[in-house]
């Protein structure tokens, strides 16, 4: 169970790292390099790191790390949690 947790959480670790590259580094690079064109939005692979991750970090040791990726995803399910929050608080318009 060992190596499909440390399998799990390296494939996972990589999502994460693409998902927060796709929504942080890109936008600004795309705008530097391409000023004139365009800015599209381009969305990862949503929830399937933080899956990957949990289970690495449920089996797999070192735990720090794990966590520390999970956090990094930026498709995980703690933006979820913040973006539902955030809507259920906000004000609508009249």
């Amino acid at each position: 169970m060992f190596w499909v947790a440390m399998i799990s959480g390296i494939f996972g670790g990589w999502v994460a790292l693409f998902n927060f590259y796709l929504s942080l580094i890109r936008p600004p690079l795309r705008r530097h390099t391409h000023p004139t064109e365009q800015q599209r939005h381009v969305s990862g692979i949503p929830l399937v790191g933080s899956l990957l991750l949990m289970v690495a970090v449920i089996w797999a040791h070192p735990l720090w790390l794990w966590l520390v990726l999970m956090l990094l995803d930026t498709g995980g399910f703690h933006i979820l949690a913040i973006a539902l929050i955030g809507g259920a608080f906000r004000k609508s318009p009249p």
